[in-house]
Parts: structure tokens; C-alpha cells; sequence
């Protein structure tokens, strides 16, 4: 902004004096008008600096400069030469061919300050070597990977597979030979369960390019496609590990409901106390509707503590352990011969038929559909004659039970259609131990 002044000449002239050359001179007085100080000069700038040494001999042009030892890297992000060319920038309009000629650094001192040294380089040599070979191999290690999968789904099956030490295609090649002990039962079934629907999986066979550009999980997946009939061999390696254990833990029960079974039977001292207490039943019931039977439901054995005495805590549990130490206190032993009966209460003879009917039904199921795959048929062929053979094993073992439930149920004159040899064994576990309690208290009261 400029701005014009004009100042009146008689104030100019009472303000500053007389103008030079004018007629019309006036003193002034030297207390009228304080005298104006001269402008403040700027001081004179300071002297240029002295120009720089000579550059030592060792120096040399950084175009002609040849590098003797490696140095450390400076990573910084190169801008597109294609940016550069062509166009005024700090990078191509002040370097100039002349400029460039006369601009030296030191490179001795670069070398001495950025150089790594040998003993570094030792030390870490193996570390060195591996990242140099990253770096001069982006196509396979620096790539992108990619990813096939859904987030959720490629989640899932990266946890899966760290679960094992080991790579990807082993455990594609451990399907493939139908080889499942390292895994176990559930491990596979977990596997099956990844496995892709129909949706998935023609998704998965669209991909044409290199599988090394997919990430782990995604190439797992691809993988286990390749391998024919792969929900059957996992189907026949859950089936490996399954069986062993599923038949040995069968016929255990079978057994021990068997042997439960044939102890209530031959347990003579059980079987004076039943009587006993028919004995005692009758005779509290005679003239009623309930007298004179002839036998009753073992269930009625865990109703007699409800019969109470008319003295405080007695009942007609009380009363027969009583008589039974009267009659032969070896009576009162009879609880030591039933050995088997608490741990049969805890099984159950149906899921025993239920089990062996199911393994049957699997290994045939098995048979039949390996034999459209003559390679698997091959794999399979020695667990499905084992497995044979231990079917007959716990057959036996099944039927063997299936006779002697049906035999006490015929000496218990039980109901054939509800009766249960799990719940006959508790009932009669119950009944052992409030009987060994009673004798206890009978002998103490009464």
C-alpha cells in the first residue's frame, strides 16, 4: 500500500527550517526545536567465510567412486524414474552434468562409518545369509499370499493345523496312506469337519494359478482335494482308531454285567435274606390284600426303611438285619460276594447291544465302499480282518451276557419286558449298603 502526503510549506518550513535556497530565513531557537537524530545505519554483514581446505587426495568423484566393502543398506523408497525424467524437480533441475562433477564426498569416511565389520559378519552370518536370500528371491518369499478361504474358515484350519509340528503335506500324505495313529480319533473327525461343501469346493478348484502364492491353510485344503475319496479314508482312519478302544471298552461291560449277573444268582446268603424278608412281609400283611404272597419285586427291597417301628429310628430294615444275625450272622456277609453289581448299576446293558450293532454296521459299510478304490481296499484289508475278529470276540462276550440277564430275570420272576440289569444291580447295591448300615445301628438300639 503507498500513501501520498502533502504537508503545507509554512508548516514545513516551522517544522524544518527554512527550505534551501529560500529568502525568508528564521532563527529558531535551540529550546523551540529538539534536533532530529540521524537514521540508524545497519551494520556492515560480517565477512565471508574463509573458503574450505583443499579436499585430501583419498577423495574421489562419486562418479567414479567403486565400492570396496559392503556397506550397511539405507532403506529408503525409491520414486519412479518416470516421475523424475522429463520434469523440473529438486532431483533433475539443479544436478546438472558440471555440477555433479565438481560435488565429492569422502568416501573413506563413509566407508569407516557405515562398513560392516567383519566380526559382526560372523556373528551373525547364518541370519545374514538367510535374510540376503529373502531379499534376492521376492518371487517366493516376498509375494503376497493368497487367500481362498473365508477369514473365518482359514482361521479354523490355521489352528488346526498348528496343533502339529509338522508341515501341511505330511499330514495330507498321512490321509493319503491311511496312517492316523499320530492324530487320534478326534483330531481326524475335527478334520472332517473342515473339510469344504460342495460351494467351497468348486470355489477352491476355479484356482489355476501357483498353489506357493496361497497361504497355508488354503493350500491345505486344495490339497486334501486332490486325494481320491478323501471323506472316506478319513472316514476309515476315525474308524481305525475308534474301533480298539469302542470293542475293548463293549466287551469290559459285557463282562462286568455278566458277572454282576451270575452273582446275584449263585449269592445264596442274598437269596436267605429275600426270604427273610417275604417271611416278614406276609406276616405283617396277612388278611389283607397284600398277604400270602408268594414272591415280590425286588424293587420292594429299598421300601422297607418306610415301614418304621414304633421306636424312634427303627424300621423293618432294623428288624431283618436283626433276624438275620440271629438266624446266621455269616447272613450278614453277603454284601462281600456281590463284587461286580455297584460297578454294572453304572452301565447299561442296551448301550452295550446298541454299540456292537453299530460297529458292525460301520466296518460292513466300510468294506463295501472300499471296494470301488482298490488302492484303499488294499490299505484296509488287514484292520477289516482284525476288526472281524474281534466282532466275534465281543459277540460272544454279548451273548454270553444276554443269556444270564434272561436267567434272572426267569429266578427273580421278573418283568422280562421292563426289567433292566443296570437297574437290578442298583437296587440291589442300595439295598447291601443300607442293610450293612442297619445291622450297624440294630446292634447299637435294638
Amino acid at each position: 500500500m503507498r500513501l501520498h502526503l502533502r504537508v503545507d510549506p509554512k508548516k514545513s518550513r516551522a517544522f524544518h527550517g527554512p527550505l534551501p535556497g529560500s529568502d525568508n530565513r528564521q532563527e529558531v531557537a535551540a529550546m523551540d526545536v529538539a534536533p532530529i537524530p540521524p537514521p540508524l545505519i545497519p551494520p556492515p554483514p560480517p565477512p565471508p567465510p574463509p573458503p574450505p581446505p583443499p579436499p585430501p587426495p583419498a577423495q574421489v568423484s562419486r562418479r567414479g567412486s567403486v565400492q570396496k566393502q559392503r556397506l550397511r543398506n539405507l532403506n529408503w523408497e525409491r520414486i519412479p524414474k518416470e516421475r523424475v525424467e522429463g520434469r523440473k524437480s529438486v532431483w533433475s533441475g539443479s544436478l546438472t552434468a558440471d555440477e555433479d562433477d565438481d560435488f565429492t564426498i569422502d568416501l573413506r569416511s563413509l566407508d569407516e562409518l557405515f562398513c560392516q565389520k567383519e566380526a559382526q559378519k560372523n556373528e551373525r552370518s547364518d541370519r545374514f545369509c538367510h535374510n540376503l536370500r529373502r531379499c534376492r528371491s521376492p518371487q517366493k518369499t516376498g509375494a503376497e499370499k493368497v487367500s481362498v478361504l473365508d477369514p473365518k474358515r482359514s482361521m479354523n484350519v490355521g489352528i488346526f493345523l498348528r496343533q502339529f509340528k509338522i508341515a501341511a503335506s505330511e499330514i495330507v500324505e498321512d490321509v493319503r496312506q491311511g496312517a492316523g495313529e499320530r492324530y487320534g480319533a478326534e483330531k481326524l473327525a475335527e478334520l472332517c469337519k473342515l473339510l469344504p461343501d460342495a460351494e467351497e469346493e468348486a470355489r477352491l478348484k476355479k484356482f489355476n494359478r501357483d498353489r506357493s502364492l496361497l497361504r497355508e491353510p488354503d493350500l491345505f485344503i486344495i490339497l486334501l482335494m486332490d486325494v481320491r475319496n478323501v471323506r472316506l479314508r478319513l472316514d476309515a482312519m476315525i474308524l481305525q482308531q475308534e474301533f480298539d478302544p469302542a470293542v475293548t471298552s463293549l466287551c469290559v461291560a459285557a463282562r462286568c454285567l455278566g458277572e454282576a449277573a451270575r452273582e446275584l444268582l449263585s449269592c445264596h446268603k442274598l437269596h436267605s435274606i429275600l426270604r427273610l424278608v417275604l417271611r416278614a412281609g406276609n406276616y405283617m400283611n396277612a388278611g389283607g390284600y397284600a398277604g400270602n404272597a408268594a414272591g415280590f419285586r425286588i424293587a420292594s427291597l429299598l421300601k422297607l426303611a418306610d415301614t418304621k417301628a414304633n421306636k424312634p429310628g427303627v424300621d423293618l430294615l432294623h428288624f431283618v438285619a436283626m433276624e438275620a444275625v440271629k438266624k446266621d450272622e455269616d447272613l450278614l456277609t453277603f454284601p462281600s460276594q456281590l463284587s461286580h453289581v455297584s460297578a454294572a448299576s453304572r452301565l447299561s446293558e442296551e448301550t452295550v447291544l446298541v454299540d456292537l450293532s453299530r460297529l458292525h454296521s460301520r466296518v460292513e459299510t466300510l468294506q463295501i465302499s472300499v471296494q470301488t478304490d482298490s488302492e484303499m481296499e488294499g490299505q484296509m484289508r488287514p484292520f477289516l480282518e482284525t476288526a472281524k475278529v474281534r466282532l466275534m470276540e465281543a459277540e460272544e462276550e454279548v451273548e454270553s451276557l444276554r443269556k444270564t440277564s434272561q436267567a434272572l430275570v426267569e429266578f427273580f420272576c421278573e418283568d422280562e419286558s421292563s426289567f433292566k440289569l443296570e437297574e437290578a444291580c442298583h437296587i440291589f447295591h442300595c439295598f447291601s449298603h443300607r442293610f450293612q448300615k442297619a445291622v450297624r445301628v440294630s446292634k447299637s438300639t435294638i
